[in-house]
């Protein structure tokens, strides 16, 4: 929502219209649909873990963009070719993902750091991850928390609400060994 706010740049959205997995995550926000370009750019599952997005490598080789923004799943063949036709016209690449959530080993470690070496930097969810990615040698420059598209308003909004009386009344209603 905040970069759909955002009067310094344009952005304009690309994704699946729907939820092939059933995930309950709502793909677009209704209330964001008024407020953006979206361009509809079907995902193909195969099996859970592997997924074509043909659009995104499409806008790539001929999209007349600054800069892309790709989810940073590195199981999405696509998102490789993406990656090289978007750099081989000197476009921008920025992957949008967890990142690491622990420290990694064997193939598929050796191929997520080879997939965000490719791209330009990396849009993270976390500090944690961030922490992860300089251990391995990335770049602080290229790592940018910019966490997980979670609605800070609200969530602010429900913090400020909360007291340490409420925080010690939901212990002791929800863990019996709290006193």
């Amino acid at each position: 929502m905040q970069l759909a706010r955002n009067s310094e740049h344009e952005y304009y959205f690309f994704g699946d219209d729907r939820d092939p997995l059933g995930s309950g995550i709502e793909p677009i926000p209704a209330g964001l649909c008024n407020h953006v370009t979206f361009t509809v750019c079907r995902t193909v599952h195969w099996g859970e873990h592997f997924a074509f997005q043909w659009r995104a490598v499409h806008e790539a080789l001929f999209g007349d963009f600054d800069a892309y923004i790709l989810e940073g799943g590195f199981t999405f063949p696509t998102n490789w070719l993406a990656i090289a036709a978007a750099r081989i016209r000197g476009k921008r690449v920025l992957l949008y993902s967890h990142g690491w959530l622990h420290r990694e080993s064997g193939c598929k470690a050796l191929f997520r750091r080879c997939f965000y070496r490719f791209a330009d930097g990396l849009l993270l969810y976390g500090n944690r991850a961030k922490e992860i990615g300089e251990s391995y040698g990335f770049s602080p420059a290229k790592l940018y928390v910019a966490y997980n598209s979670l609605d800070d308003v609200s969530i602010n909004q429900c913090r400020e609400r909360l007291t340490p009386a409420l925080c010690d009344d939901f212990r002791r209603e929800w863990f019996e060994s709290y006193s």
